[in-house]
């Protein structure tokens, strides 16, 4: 849970983000240098106090991503930290609940325009392969810690009652229903490994199904935010 403390204590609270930014950075180094965060990083950053927010939430993490290119930069926290300020005065009560209503509602309105569920796909894939992969010759795959942290992200256990290893599971089988698992595939299960192409077909049904919904709920797309 990430908490933020707002009002007066609002320069505090932006000295506290560089501050724990940059000591996950330190304590994930690179051989190359680099001015961002990945979400395993991001999930690692210590709470200030009070208003608890918590990131294990998609919407959230997609707002978070200033670029969408599945990097956390600094400049996208303080922005995002200025946001959660700005939100506070209208979220009085309940503010973590009806912030993440907030961020869903903004992946909503870009991933139903026109070639949103296209752009959210490759969002998706670019946040957890910078979480962990490792690539064998042409073909991408994700670790179990990454697609644990997607399953719990999604929050898949208390949703549909889906295990962490159970998951893994399903996702392999994906490929195999779709004719794309290779002999390569085949080697990776054992290892609990799960091909980019099954993340990236689970990505566009859940999207399609988030979509779906929004809409059955009465969401307009085009709605116009008041910043």
């Amino acid at each position: 849970v990430w908490c933020i403390p707002m009002g007066n204590n609002f320069p505090n609270v932006c000295k506290h983000i560089e501050t724990e930014f940059n000591k996950v950075s330190e304590l994930n180094k690179t051989k190359n240098p680099r001015n961002y965060i990945v979400l395993n990083q991001v999930l690692q950053i210590e709470p200030v106090r009070t208003h608890p927010l918590d990131l294990n939430h998609l919407g959230t993490l997609f707002v978070l991503d200033k670029d969408k290119d599945g990097r956390f930069k600094l400049e996208g926290f303080l922005e995002f930290a200025e946001l959660c300020r700005r939100k506070e005065s209208v979220y009085q009560t309940e503010f973590q609940g009806r912030f993440q209503a907030y961020c869903s509602l903004q992946m909503f309105c870009v991933v139903a325009k026109e070639g949103g569920v296209d752009k959210f796909c490759e969002w998706f894939v670019r946040v957890f392969a910078e979480c962990g992969r490792h690539k064998s010759r042409d073909r991408c795959y994700f670790n179990y810690d990454t697609v644990e942290a997607l399953h719990k992200i999604l929050n898949i256990k208390t949703a549909y009652g889906i295990t962490s290893m159970n998951f893994v599971k399903l996702l392999q089988a994906v490929v195999v229903e779709q004719n794309l698992d290779t002999k390569k595939d085949k080697k990776e299960k054992k290892s609990n490994m799960v091909s980019v192409d099954a993340i990236r077909i689970f990505a566009k049904s859940f999207i399609k199904g988030f979509i779906d919904l929004m809409n059955e709920l009465g969401f307009d797309p085009a709605y116009q935010f008041d910043e």
